[in-house]
């Protein structure tokens, strides 16, 4: 995938994290963390092509952000590491709903905000 392409794709996993999951995060937390996860891989992965660097894997990319982006590496990890628990483990490991607002409306806005303002 090309920049433009990422960009669209975050932008439109934010959109929904905005439009309806924040809506239902008291009952649905999980689902913010994974899709404000999945916003944000996708504007790190808009970075990253517009450098020609393309990872098929999220220990590789989660490396790359460390060392290439660490003004944005703990929030990335931060929602990375939420959205793992989200999807593989128990729901007592689910962010809380104060945590996954605070990815959605802190973390991930912050990463969109650099991103954007690194890209040419």
């Amino acid at each position: 995938m090309n920049k433009r392409d990422h960009l669209q794709n975050a932008r439109r996993n934010k959109r929904i994290v905005v439009n309806h999951l924040l809506s239902i995060v008291e009952d649905f937390p999980e689902w913010v963390s994974i899709a404000s996860f999945y916003s944000a891989l996708h504007f790190v992965e808009a970075y990253f092509a517009e450098h020609n660097l393309d990872f098929e894997y999220h220990e590789e990319r989660n490396s790359y952000v460390s060392n290439l982006l660490p003004e944005i590496s703990s929030m990335y990890l931060r929602l990375y590491d939420f959205s793992v628990n989200s999807r593989y483990k128990s729901v007592r490991d689910h962010p809380t709903p104060d945590e996954a607002r605070e990815l959605a409306e802190i973390e991930l806005v912050n990463i969109e905000e650099y991103i954007l303002s690194h890209l040419r």
